[in-house]
This record gives structure tokens, sequence and C-alpha cells, in this order.
């Protein structure tokens, strides 16, 4: 790690830690003056609402409607009891601190998987300019710190392939935390497994430790499940918010939401009516055909798998497709996103480059003017009585 730190360090990354100190402070900016001031949520009301639970209650009733895991609720407990009540502003700060880690960390793994420091703050400019990251920065939800874990995960992750010994107990420790914040955190540990098995004859015994560690606690984890299952009032999947099936269309949207955010029918409609626009910018690409690296393509891997696995089993088995559970696809997709657009010398993928980054930050504040559609989004369309634990209305300050 004191290695890697080191290798930012110089004449030449002088100026990517002002521009990447610059993209922090928008980002934060934009976020107290705007984001954090936006209307209260359910999922806020009823993670404070748990969050004052008494010491000694059962663990496994902790979790909320959306997630079963109870860490979040732990650390919102161990925060309020710190600052001696339940705030809803004090609770938004801690997400946004999430963010704020989260760029930093985006931009170390992109110098790490491509050995470019400015493909790194691309995608930390992406990340933090994103409407959708910004929103979830500003809510008192799980999503903005289990966005921080899967890319501490990441960063682990690449730093093993490339045969790091450091990594493996930051690795192993970022995946028992990602999966007590979130039980959708499998759905990374899950494309990494097949990715190392794949690459099974490329890794050291030390590596394989790690990959039987990562099966172990992933059986642990549906071992705990089970477990809490049997020991909760309610069935644990009980909670969860079931929704309509989704369309092919809708994996295309998740997409379009990680650039653009939560938007009008009608503004979302323009924005897909583009993709041709996409299709030219891949053809010329193939042109000059640049050849990603093997980190890069575990990170294309990670930002599709589990947009494929959790559509699959929304058809299969119950629909549960919320853009909430996908944001662990978002650091994945943003570092791919950066690679490409940063590897092909053609003026008009510069252009793009830039345009792209110009109107993620004209869309967060098209988001501003109507925050109450991003407030619903992961609402609509629900098809049974999972909410009916509402949170009171008592006010938090």
């Amino acid at each position: 790690m004191i290695r890697l730190v080191k290798s930012f360090i110089g004449r030449k990354n002088v100026i990517y830690g002002l521009s990447l100190i610059a993209i922090i402070a928008v980002a934060i900016s934009i976020s107290l003056i705007w984001f954090i001031h936006d209307g209260v949520n359910y999922q806020e009301k009823y993670n404070l609402s748990l969050s004052s639970f008494h010491h000694g209650q059962n663990l496994f009733l902790l979790g909320s409607n959306d997630n079963p895991m109870p860490l979040y609720i732990i650390i919102l407990h161990a925060f309020n009891g710190l600052i001696g009540h339940v705030s809803l502003y004090g609770d938004r700060l801690l997400s946004l601190a999430a963010l704020v880690i989260l760029t930093i960390v985006v931009f170390f793994i992109g110098k790490l998987a491509t050995g470019r420091a400015y493909t790194g703050l691309i995608a930390a400019a992406m990340i933090s300019f994103s409407p959708f990251m910004l929103w979830y920065a500003n809510r008192a939800t799980a999503y903005s710190l289990l966005t921080l874990v899967v890319a501490l995960n990441q960063l682990f992750f690449i730093a093993i392939y490339k045969h790091k010994k450091w990594a493996h107990i930051g690795f192993l420790l970022s995946c028992l935390i990602g999966l007590s914040l979130h039980f959708f955190f499998l759905a990374i540990i899950i494309p990494e497994l097949i990715f190392m098995l794949f690459k099974l004859k490329d890794l050291t015994g030390l590596e394989r430790i790690s990959l039987l560690s990562i099966l172990l606690i992933s059986l642990g984890f549906f071992g705990w499940f089970l477990f809490a299952s049997s020991h909760s009032t309610v069935t644990l999947w009980q909670h969860l918010p079931y929704t309509s099936k989704p369309s092919a269309t809708n994996t295309f949207i998740i997409y379009v939401q990680y650039l653009f955010g939560f938007q009008s029918v009608v503004l979302t409609t323009v924005v897909i009516s583009l993709w041709p626009l996409l299709v030219i910018l891949a053809l010329l690409a193939v042109q000059k055909y640049v050849r990603p690296p093997q980190a890069v393509l575990y990170l294309f891997f990670t930002a599709v798998f589990p947009i494929i696995a959790l559509f699959a089993f929304s058809w299969l088995y119950k629909p549960l497709f919320l853009s909430s559970y996908l944001i662990v696809c978002l650091p994945s997709f943003f570092l791919f996103l950066a690679w490409y657009l940063t590897s092909y010398k053609l003026k008009i993928i510069t252009l793009t480059r830039y345009a792209l980054i110009t109107s993620m930050l004209a869309m967060t504040f098209m988001e501003l003017s109507d925050w109450r559609i991003a407030l619903s989004q992961d609402y609509l369309g629900i098809t049974n009585h999972s909410y009916r634990y509402i949170a009171d209305n008592s006010t938090y300050n």
C-alpha cells in the first residue's frame, strides 16, 4: 500500500492531485447547497426509526424492508449516540463523506487498472458529478457507503490480480463488511469468483487461498441468512420491495441513470433515443482497436454481470429490479467508460469525454429542479405489502 501511495507522489501528479481536490470540492458544494436539503424519503425515515433500537435488541430484526442486513443501522445507531440525538442531516453527512472517499478510491483504481492517472481522474469526475451518485450521497441510506466498500473491494481485487500481497487482508475484510452492509454485495463477489476461476492457472498459492476464503465467506453468508430468517418474526425475504417484471429497456435505463440521474420520462426518452451516436462511436473505435488490460475486462464484467443476473432473477423467481441495488455496478461502469474515453486518440472521442462530463453536471441541476422524481423512483410498481412497516412521522433534526 505504501508503494502504491508513493507512486502517486511526484511533480507530474501534483496537477492530478489538485484536479481531484477541485472535483471533490464541486461535489461537496453541490451537495451542501442543494442536494442535502431535499425532502425525506421512506427509506430514510425507516432507517432513522430503526437506528433508535435499544441495546440487547435482536440484531436480526434491525434490517430495513429493502435490506435485511444490520450493519448500516448499527453504524447509524453508534453515530447518533455519539452526537447525542437522531440527526437526519448528520446521517446524510456520513453518506457524503463516503462519496468523498469513494472519489479518491476510484482515482486509485483507474491508475492501478490502466497505469494512467488521467483515466482515474476522468472516472473520479464522472462518479462525483453523477446525479445518480450525488442523490444517494445525500441520503441517510446504506447505498453511498455500500458503493465505497464495493470500490475498495475492487481496488484490492485488482491489486491481488497484480500479485500485491498487501491486498489480501483488505479484500477479505471488504467482502465481510460489504455483505454485512447489503445482501446484494453478493452480486460483486460472484463475478469475482468467476473471474478468478477462469484465471486460476495464473494465481499464486496465496491468491488461491483468497479465492477459497471468499467462497467460505459466501457460504457463511447464506448460512447466516437462513439462521436470521428462522429467528425473525417475519421471513426476511418477505420484507423486500418486489416490483413489476423488468423489460429489456430497463437494463439500458440503469446505465442512463448512472450518467444522468433520475429525470422525467420525456427527458429520459430523449437521451435513450440518442443511442445511434453510441453505435457510431463504437464503430470509430473499432478502426483503431485498443486491447483492454485484464483489470479493465474485470471491471467490464462486474459492470454488466449483476444487472443481467438481477434481470434473470426478476423474471425467473421474484421481481426485484431496483436501481438502488444496482448501484454496486456504478464504480465499474464509470471506470470502464473512463478507460474507453481515454484510450482512443480520436478527436470525436476527446470531445465526447468532456461533453459527457459537462452534460452530467447539467443533468444534476435538472434533477434538482424536480427532486420528487428521485424521491419516489425506487418504489414505482410495487406489487405487494412489503411497505407496511412505515416509520412514524417523527421529526429528525
